[in-house]
């Protein structure tokens, strides 16, 4: 039985007004590659990937040979990807950025026929296809969604506690809890998987100033509210959720 890198099909490219018929190669065969421009004339330009065989999920990086920069690239991965991967783009070249490089997760095994037409100094070059084989093991990698309830929460002068639950889409999703606020205490869920609660204490508020904070909770906002101190005009201070009393505009009662 003949390999799969051992096979070549024989496939035309069309290139402005040149048909020109070259060879389809796996990554395994040898790559002798002649793409003819009929303005440029004939570029050796080319692509390899790794890993060669990649399961499913895995992510493959593709790499243009051949050319120290190319004005864009279009790519045609063979098959859909995973979450957030098109199975057809293009990039176009800019100051940050040289499009000689690509990244792709496969959603599914099998062969793949991978094209490239690249632009190099305004001419345009169909690369030779290639044959990509994803073995049939692994899996995309999950996206994680989350939400909080609730997704804010208002206290009382004299603070006190409170909690607020995780509800993750996956079983087996990270997520972690912060608090940038001196008076916003995590006391426990800090980080968990899965579905989860996050508990947190309110300091009392001895200023006159209404006070808001956050919390960032599996990548969400949540806030905390607090009503001033009793006794005193209430007023919005500068600089009171930071919790720095040297720019409260007024401090007591």
């Amino acid at each position: 039985m003949r390999r799969l890198r051992d096979l070549v099909i024989t496939s035309v490219v069309i290139i402005g007004a040149i048909a020109v018929q070259t060879p389809l190669l796996s990554a395994g065969g040898a790559t002798d590659i002649s793409s003819v421009d009929p303005v440029a004339g004939p570029r050796a330009v080319d692509f390899i990937w790794s890993p060669s065989q990649p399961e499913i999920g895995e992510t493959v990086l593709f790499e243009i040979h051949g050319a120290d920069m190319v004005d864009s690239a279009t790519w045609d991965f063979g098959d859909q990807g995973c979450s957030g991967f098109q199975q057809h783009t293009t990039c176009t070249d800019d100051p940050w950025f040289d499009c000689l490089l690509a990244a792709y997760q496969y959603a599914s095994g099998g062969t793949r026929i991978v094209r490239l037409t690249v632009v190099v100094d305004g001419n345009t070059i169909l690369v030779q296809p290639k044959l990509l084989t994803v073995q049939n093991s692994g899996s995309c990698p999950q996206s994680c969604l989350y939400n909080l309830s609730p997704t804010s929460e208002s206290f009382p002068t004299e603070g006190g506690a409170g909690s607020v639950s995780v509800v993750a889409n996956q079983p087996d999703c990270p997520w972690t809890a912060t608090s940038a606020y001196g008076w916003i205490n995590i006391t426990s869920g800090s980080s968990g998987v899965g579905n989860g609660i996050v508990e947190y204490l309110v300091t009392y508020n001895s200023t006159c100033c209404y006070r808001s904070g956050t919390m960032v909770i599996a990548g969400k906002v949540f806030t905390v509210n607090q009503a001033p101190a009793e006794g005193c005009q209430p007023i919005f201070c500068d600089g009171f959720d930071s919790g720095d009393p040297s720019r409260w505009s007024d401090t007591g009662p």
